[in-house]
């Protein structure tokens, strides 16, 4: 990955092959002082009924991303479904990765896969 759109990109041609539904750049309200807020990926399983809001977070090098997880983890709060942060890069460090998975309302990118068989009970191999 080389940037958040391939991210995007990737979360949903994933979903989309688990064979889910997927909508990107969805509007879902407005954020504190007024910003409207934009979901990333929006994944459905309509037999369930049951829909998952994803946002995608990607840092290369260390910086502010750390501070904009914690920010997106308290948006995905006020949401009207349920939110998950997927992240991927190498800008974020272990410790930090290691407290956002614990939350659980985060995996990094190559966890997503597994996380979504399991949140949207879908056949897993050797299960």
């Amino acid at each position: 990955m080389k940037n958040h759109w391939e991210v995007v990109s990737h979360v949903a041609d994933l979903a989309r092959n688990l064979g889910l539904e997927t909508k990107t750049r969805v509007s879902m309200g407005r954020k504190i002082w007024g910003r409207k807020r934009t979901v990333d990926v929006v994944v459905s399983d309509p037999r369930q009924r049951l829909r998952l809001g994803i946002s995608c977070m990607f840092q290369s090098e260390q910086g502010t991303a750390e501070e904009r997880a914690l920010a997106t983890l308290e948006d995905m709060e006020a949401w009207p479904i349920r939110g998950l942060l997927v992240f991927a890069g190498d800008g974020y460090s272990p410790g930090f990765t290691a407290y956002l998975r614990a939350r659980g309302s985060a995996v990094g990118l190559e966890e997503l896969e597994t996380w979504l068989q399991f949140f949207f009970d879908l056949e897993v191999d050797g299960a």
